[in-house]
C-alpha cells in the first residue's frame, strides 16, 4: 500500500493508520472497507426507498401569497377579538 504525500487525504489517512498499533492494523484497514461499503449499500438502499416513497407524487409550485396577505401582524391589537380572548390576553 502506497500514500501520496501531495494529496491531503493520503496524508491524513496515513496518519490514523500509523496511530494504530502495529498489531491491529490490517484490522484497521479490513474495518475501514467493510464500512465504506456497507455505508455505500445503506445509501443505495436509502435513495431507492425515497425514490419509491416519491414515485407518483406530484408537486405544485405554491404562488406567492399578496402582500397583503403575506403581512405578519405587527401590533397584537390587529389580532380579531376571538383570537386575543383564547389567549387570555
Amino acid at each position: 500500500m502506497t500514500f501520496d504525500m501531495s494529496n491531503p487525504r493520503h496524508v491524513e489517512a496515513l496518519a490514523l493508520f500509523s496511530a494504530q498499533p502495529d498489531r491491529s492494523r490490517s484490522e484497521f484497514i479490513i474495518n475501514c472497507i467493510l464500512q465504506a461499503e456497507q455505508e455505500s449499500r445503506l445509501e443505495a438502499v436509502i435513495r431507492k426507498s425515497v425514490s419509491e416513497a416519491l414515485e407518483g407524487i406530484r408537486f405544485v409550485e405554491r404562488k406567492p401569497l399578496p402582500e397583503k396577505e403575506a403581512a405578519l401582524t405587527d401590533n397584537i391589537s390587529d389580532l380579531p377579538g376571538a383570537l386575543l380572548s383564547m389567549m387570555d390576553i
